[in-house]
């Protein structure tokens, strides 16, 4: 594969990012809707897309399944969890024309509450069952030697892999509610399980699969490393993500745990705060009546503040009350 259309792909990417990131910021605020950390996960995503398609590696790629299942890997493990960690699809609303933005913000304001929502189950599976027919069958046979041969296929399959894989990563980091988190790490091991599975039977063959990376003595070995590699990295990557959903199911336990039970006819519950002599008692903010079901709600979704998806779409409406 040539380096001009994914640098270009990339290119273009950071670039829409930036421009939208640079309004919504001009007109919230810096830093909110897409927080810093988060415009970093993309560019390192996006940085290692670049390294994967259009360095050295992609050369190494064409002689060698290892580097090939390197680049797979690095696609589908480590790029497409860090761009969706970036939340792209705020920013890149942005960085589009009013109408058009308008109405992509309507279907975007749609899907994002219903893959956090009931739907979830269904979201992911389908996410789960996309990824699993892309990697499996862009590894058979005939079609690995055709994405080979063609570079119109070759970039469809690498755009699959990645496209799959982060569709699956965005539904599961959708897992607003508490008891999605423990079914998302199970969606995390699957993922691994399935790439565990095609890695192990690259291993284990007693002949080479590919036609393009027949030759020599060492094919096999190739091979049998570049089944390793899937499983092992895959499945390495799979532990960090399961991980890191289980920090965050903790995080979200904790936030929503109540502090105190208040005492009927006692006033309003107090709260410990740092004061010149320690800490002493302060009362809680009153809340007004008219906001307690709206609170009430995104406790419920289990919605963190800055994450919910009004506020990180930040409609013109939204906007321009807030200016006015």
């Amino acid at each position: 594969m040539t380096a001009a259309p994914p640098l270009a792909a990339v290119v273009a990417l950071a670039s829409a990012y930036a421009l939208g990131a640079r309004r919504l910021w001009r007109r919230a605020g810096s830093g909110r809707v897409v927080h810093t950390g988060q415009a970093v996960a993309f560019a390192a995503g996006l940085l290692v897309v670049a390294a994967a398609l259009a360095g050295p590696l992609d050369g190494a790629a064409h002689h060698s399944l290892v580097a090939h299942m390197f680049q797979h890997v690095a696609l589908m493990s480590v790029a497409a969890p860090l761009l969706v960690a970036g939340t792209p699809v705020p920013a890149l609303l942005w960085a589009l024309p009013d109408a058009p933005r308008r109405a992509a913000a309507r279907w975007w304001r749609w899907a994002n509450h219903s893959a956090a929502g009931r739907a979830w189950p269904r979201w992911t599976a389908a996410a789960l069952l996309a990824h699993v027919a892309a990697v499996w069958g862009w590894h058979v046979p005939r079609l690995y030697d055709a994405a080979m041969t063609q570079p119109g296929l070759h970039v469809l399959e690498h755009a699959c892999f990645l496209g799959t894989a982060a569709a699956l990563w965005w539904t599961v980091m959708a897992a607003r509610h508490r008891a999605s988190f423990g079914f998302g790490v199970l969606v995390v091991f699957a993922t691994a399980l399935q790439g565990t599975l095609l890695g192990a039977a690259m291993t284990v063959a007693g002949h080479p699969w590919y036609a393009a990376y027949a030759r020599g003595a060492s094919a096999l070995e190739d091979q049998q490393v570049a089944g390793v590699v899937m499983w092992a990295i895959g499945g390495f990557a799979a532990v960090v993500a399961a991980a890191v959903l289980f920090a965050s199911w903790l995080r979200t336990v904790e936030r929503l745990r109540p502090a105190s039970a208040p005492t009927p006819g006692r006033g309003r519950p107090l709260l410990l705060q740092e004061g010149a002599g320690g800490q002493v008692p302060a009362r809680l903010p009153r809340h007004h009546a008219g906001h307690g079901r709206e609170h009430e709600n995104k406790h419920a979704e289990g919605i963190e503040d800055g994450h919910d998806v009004h506020a990180q779409l930040l409609g013109d409406d939204v906007l321009t009350s807030r200016q006015q």
